[in-house]
């Protein structure tokens, strides 16, 4: 299993409904997200959620990333590089 983070996404109420995570991959790192449809009345689901993510990052995605998730995905991507790399250059390369 690959060592990864996540970070919980919230809607305008503050009520979880995604996940965004970083996932050491070889001597890289992967960038996956997923979100709950709350409109087709999908309920978050915290370890679905992990699993779709990681999925996305390791064998990437053709869905773009939701309007309402995407500063959490930028933080992430920040995130990632500062936790797995630590204060090491690392050059951002969009998939």
């Amino acid at each position: 299993m690959e060592k990864l983070i996540y970070q919980r996404t919230r809607d305008r109420k503050h009520q979880p409904n995604g996940v965004v995570l970083a996932v050491k991959h070889r001597n890289g790192i992967r960038f996956g997200w997923s979100k709950a449809n709350s409109k087709a009345g999908d309920k978050f689901d915290l370890k679905a959620g992990v699993e779709l993510a990681t999925e996305r990052a390791l064998n990437g995605c053709t869905v773009p990333i939701p309007h309402s998730i995407q500063n959490d995905y930028t933080d992430m991507v920040n995130r990632g590089c500062r936790y797995f790399f630590k204060g090491k250059s690392v050059k951002i390369i969009p998939a």
